[in-house]
C-alpha cells in the first residue's frame, strides 16, 4: 500500500562498508512522522540513530526500503534521483547538527538567509524571513555580528533559525544540545520545540538525554539498527 500519511519510512535498511567491513546500520525500519509532532530517537551509541536521521533527511540513500511524503516516493525504488532528493531536502527539510557549523565569512543573518536563497526565495523575502526568525530565537540584534564572536548557545539558535527558513515539513536534529551546558541547552531546547510547533513541522531528535526524550510526544527506541518499540515518556505504549 502506498504510504499517504505524514513523512514515512517503510522497510528502510542501510548497509555500508567501513574499512572493507560491512556494517548493517538499519534493519527494516517503519516509522511515520506527523506534522507538529516531536519524536525522540533513543538508543546506545551505534544503535543507528544518526544513520536513521541521515536516511530520513535524504542525506544518505536507503540500501532497501523507501522514504515517502504524502504519497510521493522520495527515496527508494521509483523515488527521486540525486538532484530531486537534493532539491526536496533543500526546500522542505531542516537539519540541525550538534556542532552548529556556520560559514564564518558570513554574518548570522546571511547564514540564515543562505538556504532560503538556494531554495529559490527572492533575496528580499529571504532577508525578511531571516530577520523574523532571528527575532523569534532571541537574536534580533545579532544579525550583523561576526559569527566567531557568538557563544555556542547563540550559534545553535542561529542554526535553529536557519533550519526553519524554508518552512520545512520535518526538522531533524542530531544531539542538538550535546555540546552545550545544561542551562543553555535547556534554553535552546525550549526554542527548538516552540519554533517547530509554531511552524507545524515534525521535529525528530536523536538524543541520549532522557530529559530531552521526556519532552517529546513520542519516543522511538533503537537497538542494533532495529526499532524495538515506540514508547511514551513514561514507558512502553500498548
Amino acid at each position: 500500500m502506498t504510504p499517504d500519511r505524514g513523512y514515512t519510512l517503510r522497510g528502510v535498511s542501510r548497509s555500508y562498508l567501513l574499512d572493507a567491513v560491512p556494517v548493517h546500520a538499519l534493519h527494516g525500519v517503519d516509522l511515520t512522522f506527523d506534522g507538529g509532532e516531536a519524536i525522540a530517537l533513543m538508543g546506545p551509541s551505534g544503535s543507528g540513530k544518526s544513520t536513521l536521521l541521515h536516511v530520513a533527511a535524504l542525506l544518505e540513500p536507503p540500501s532497501s526500503g523507501s522514504v515517502w511524503y504524502l504519497g510521493r516516493c522520495l527515496a527508494g525504488p521509483g523515488g527521486f534521483d540525486d538532484n530531486g532528493r537534493s532539491s526536496f531536502r533543500l526546500r522542505r527539510l531542516g537539519f540541525i547538527h550538534q556542532t552548529y557549523p556556520m560559514i564564518v565569512s558570513l554574518t548570522p543573518l546571511q547564514n540564515v538567509m543562505l538556504p532560503g536563497e538556494y531554495a529559490g526565495l527572492a533575496r528580499g523575502e529571504a532577508r525578511k524571513r531571516a530577520e523574523s526568525l532571528l527575532d523569534r530565537v532571541g537574536l534580533g540584534g545579532f544579525g550583523d555580528r561576526d559569527v566567531r564572536t557568538l557563544s555556542g548557545g547563540e550559534r545553535q539558535r542561529v542554526a535553529i533559525a536557519r533550519a526553519l527558513i524554508t518552512g520545512p515539513v520535518v526538522v531533524f536534529a542530531d544531539e542538538p544540545t550535546a555540546a552545550l551546558d545544561p542551562d543553555i541547552g535547556g534554553q535552546v531546547l525550549d526554542l527548538l520545540f516552540e519554533q517547530a510547533r509554531q511552524s507545524g513541522a515534525a521535529l525528530v531528535l536523536a538524543t541520549h538525554d532522557p530529559r530531552v526524550a521526556a519532552r517529546a510526544d513520542r519516543v522511538v527506541e533503537l537497538r542494533a539498527g532495529r526499532v524495538v518499540g515506540p514508547t511514551g515518556p513514561t514507558g512502553p505504549l500498548s
